[in-house]
Parts: structure tokens; C-alpha cells; sequence
């Protein structure tokens, strides 16, 4: 066992696991430091869950590993729990998140349950479901919708990349029932598929889903999507569905597929981020990183640094700056390609298009991607200006 502390926990985790990148269902309990900054996440997403319904939450890391999730929810949101739960079916994790809340003197916060996550979810109601496992969330998403509380949140990730982003479009259809496309913007094209599923899914108990937050790297897709008992509000959700088609167009469901061309969904046309939700996680970032710095065993709360804080700073700040942007971004090397001309400094081509009155932002999707309102011909003066050329 190893000895690992990310955030204000402390746990002990088998010594074994990926460095970086995806699990494998190889592993019947591990623990990935790569994962470390969305656990950072769910820490603010739940603290503003709690910002939005005052009551004691109810809160399940439905697929528990070695705890950590569940404890640091416990040490660090601040909230007030009715029950926590960190579950998991295999009796060696069961015995591991014991040991680990123990560790943590969380006992009296957070309940070890060994049980299929789908049997606890037709059993329990909560305000806050996490779904974290080996590739696809789909399995457990039809119980989820069904489980979660009016006005919670569910925490959704996705490893299965390659099916969404359009390597394998088969199972992507098999899975999510939805056409994926392999493109400069696939990130973004795999976490608006998922998302549709989610609202496709409860929309079928008249549950509205809406994506207040989404995160994504090379190996996941994290979306965390609010959740409305209204029939009204699930309808609105729906009318956000609809298809990609070429050159970045975007057709409502009602309007069908393009007939002809490179297709994708149907998937999320809607925003991928609540601009309060995110504006409250960001401001809670901010008070936490300027928070003094403190001593190792003296780690409490909000004092305790996040396993990797800069790096979701940037992520948060890139979100909030392409919230309000136009969906499906713009890679440098694409423009390049299609203007025929050398790429430019990425800030440059930003600063560009917004002296010129237009609106422009990096995207957490990609180092190298960019958002804009700019029509094709002020997009490509911009990028030429831009490089000089």
C-alpha cells in the first residue's frame, strides 16, 4: 500500500494504477494521481451545490475506489450532510474506503456502503450522485436520473473517449445513440454526445438535465448536470438537442440531420456551463489558493491545497471565458490549413479578433483552440493579420 495525500485526505491506496490517463476494469481497486484535478472540481461543484439548496445534503460517490472522493467531500466542501456515502460492490474497496475514512477521522461524516450501485439507487434519494467508473457512465445513468433529488446535481464522467470522439462511431451508436465525428473539435463534440444522452435519458421520467459545468482531457469527459423535476423545464431541455453538420452548422432536432455530409448527434447544441455555477467555483478557487500556507498536519478544510490547483485555475479561467461563446471551436493548425497561411500566437489571433470588435477566447478543450463569433471572411483577415502574413 502506498501512503497518498491529495487535498486534506490522507489515504492508503494499492500500489498499483496508471501514472496518467484511464483506468482499466483490469483494476479492482487503484488509485490515478491524473485524476486529482477532477476530484479538485467536485470539491467546488458540491460547495456550490450547497451555495443553491440549503438543506443537508444527501450525498453518494456511487463508485467509491479507495474513498478519497467521499473523504475529501467530507474535509473540505464545508457542507452539512445528511448522510455521505462512498459505495462500492467489491469487498476489497468496501474494506479499503473503511480504513481510509478511519484514517481520516471521518466517521462520523461519511458511510461505507458495499452494494451495486444500481440497487442503492433504486432504494436511496440523493442531491448529489457521483458516476466515475472504468470507460462508459450509460449503465448507471437510467437509475442516476431516476434517484436524484430536485435541484441536485450529477457528477458524470466518461473514459470512453474513443467511441465519442469518433474513433469507434459504432459504439458510440451502440452506447449513447448518437453518431460521433472525429474532427479538430471532437472533445467538444464527445462531451455535447454525452450530455445529450444525459437529457435524452431524463427526459424519459420528465427529469430536466442541463450541464452547469464540463471538463475534459485527452482520457475523460466530466459533466456536472442539475437536475429539475418539471415537465415544462424537461421540454426546454430537449428543444436544446439537435445535430452538427458541415462547416460547424448546428440544426435543431426538429429540423432533422443534414441529408448530406459529415454528421454528428443528436448531442447538447445548448451551454455547456452555468456562468453563475461557474463564477461561484472560480471565486472559491481564488479564496483557496490565496489561503496562507500551512504546515503538513495542520491540512483542514478550505486551508488544504488542491492535488492540482493551478492547473484547474487555468482550466476555470479558459471556461469562464468561452461560457458565452459559440459552441464547437477553432483549432490554429485548421485556420492555417484553410487560409494557407502560417499559424499565429494564439493570444495574437485572440487580441485580434476582439480589437476588431468581435468576441474571442481560448477553450479549456485545447492549448491550441480558440472560440469566436467571427464570420469565415473577418475570421480569416484576423488569423492573417495575426501571423504577420
Amino acid at each position: 500500500m502506498l501512503e497518498i495525500r491529495e487535498g486534506a485526505a490522507s489515504i492508503l491506496a494499492p500500489d498499483k494504477g496508471p501514472p496518467r490517463g484511464p483506468a482499466s476494469s483490469s483494476m479492482s481497486v487503484f488509485y490515478n494521481p491524473a485524476m486529482g484535478v477532477v476530484r479538485d472540481l467536485c470539491v467546488l461543484a458540491v460547495r456550490r451545490l450547497q451555495a443553491f439548496l440549503p438543506r443537508p445534503l444527501r450525498a453518494l460517490d456511487g463508485l467509491s475506489g479507495t474513498g478519497v472522493r467521499a473523504v475529501r467531500l467530507a474535509l473540505e466542501t464545508g457542507c452539512r450532510y445528511e448522510l455521505l456515502a462512498a459505495n462500492d460492490r467489491s469487498a476489497e474497496a468496501f474494506r479499503l474506503i473503511q480504513d481510509n475514512i478511519a484514517r481520516n477521522g471521518a466517521g462520523g461524516t461519511v458511510s461505507a456502503v458495499r452494494s451495486d450501485l444500481s440497487a442503492l439507487l433504486s432504494t436511496e434519494r440523493f442531491d448529489y450522485i457521483d458516476i466515475d467508473p472504468f470507460g462508459t457512465p450509460v449503465g448507471f445513468l437510467p437509475a442516476a436520473v431516476r434517484a436524484v433529488r430536485h435541484g441536485g446535481l450529477l457528477g458524470v464522467t466518461a473514459t470512453d473517449t474513443g467511441p465519442l470522439c469518433g474513433t469507434n462511431p459504432t459504439t458510440c451508436w451502440r452506447r449513447y445513440g448518437a453518431v460521433s465525428l472525429r474532427s479538430e473539435h471532437m472533445h467538444e463534440t464527445a462531451a455535447r454526445i454525452l450530455a445529450g444522452s444525459c437529457v435524452r435519458l431524463g427526459a424519459q421520467v420528465d427529469v430536466a438535465l442541463r450541464p452547469v459545468l464540463t471538463q475534459s482531457d485527452d482520457h475523460y469527459i466530466r459533466l456536472y448536470l442539475r437536475a429539475e423535476r418539471s415537465t415544462p423545464r424537461t421540454n426546454r431541455a430537449l428543444g436544446e438537442l439537435g445535430y452538427l453538420g458541415p462547416g460547424r452548422r448546428t440544426l435543431p432536432m426538429d429540423e432533422g440531420a443534414p441529408a448530406a455530409g459529415r454528421v454528428a448527434g443528436p448531442l447538447w447544441l445548448g451551454a455547456l456551463w452555468d456562468e453563475r455555477f461557474l463564477g461561484g467555483a472560480l471565486s472559491d478557487l481564488d479564496e483557496r489558493l490565496a489561503a496562507p500556507a500551512i504546515a503538513p498536519g495542520e491540512l483542514t478544510g478550505a486551508r488544504a491545497p488542491f492535488a492540482d490547483g493551478r492547473r484547474l485555475a487555468r482550466q476555470l479561467s479558459a471556461m469562464s471565458e468561452e461560457a458565452a461563446l459559440p459552441a464547437f471551436f477553432f483549432e490554429l493548425d485548421e485556420c492555417a490549413r484553410a487560409f494557407r497561411a502560417g499559424p499565429p500566437r494564439l493570444a495574437a489571433l485572440i487580441d485580434a479578433l476582439r480589437a476588431a470588435g468581435l468576441m474571442a477566447s481560448r477553450t479549456h478543450f485545447s492549448p491550441t483552440g480558440f472560440r469566436t463569433d467571427a464570420p469565415p471572411a473577418e475570421l480569416e483577415r484576423c488569423f492573417r493579420a495575426a501571423s504577420g502574413r
